[in-house]
């Protein structure tokens, strides 16, 4: 009884070749005909030039002045306008759009731990100060 698994094989009469394995290219290799918009997904900004490379297009990111401070309100301040910035460039995934809730208010799920900012304003890990105090 044979029970070799073969990770690379034809099928659909050899029209598909099913790569389980590792496809390696040496430096000669070439990929030739290989169809524009073709089976590879490339995300925003990625683009598969004529000679097959592969370059990629940037939006560079509002400049963030440093700041030298020791007060934490205007330091979370200066971060989350990096956060924004980072966001309008494309460089970072923008944050979830609450969604209403069944009443209508678009509340949070007080199950969900982090605020929409990202902080946690359930205080303690047993739901104390989950009106934003810190219980302390």
């Amino acid at each position: 009884m044979n029970t070799q698994t073969t990770k690379n094989y034809k099928t659909d009469n050899g029209d598909r070749t099913v790569i389980g394995g590792v496809l390696e290219f040496t430096e000669d290799a070439q990929v030739l005909n290989f169809p524009a918009g073709g089976a590879m997904r490339l995300g925003e900004g990625l683009k598969v030039e004529e000679d097959g490379s592969l370059s990629i297009s940037l939006t560079p990111a509002e400049n963030q002045e440093s700041i030298e401070t020791t007060d934490i309100t205007r330091l979370a301040e200066a971060f989350n306008s990096l956060l924004s910035k980072l966001k309008a460039a494309g460089l970072m995934v923008p944050d979830a759009v609450e969604e209403p809730d069944d009443d209508g208010t678009g509340a949070a799920d007080p199950d969900q731990s982090g605020g929409a900012d990202g902080s946690d304003s359930q205080g303690g890990s047993d739901g104390e100060g989950g009106d934003g105090t810190t219980g302390g």
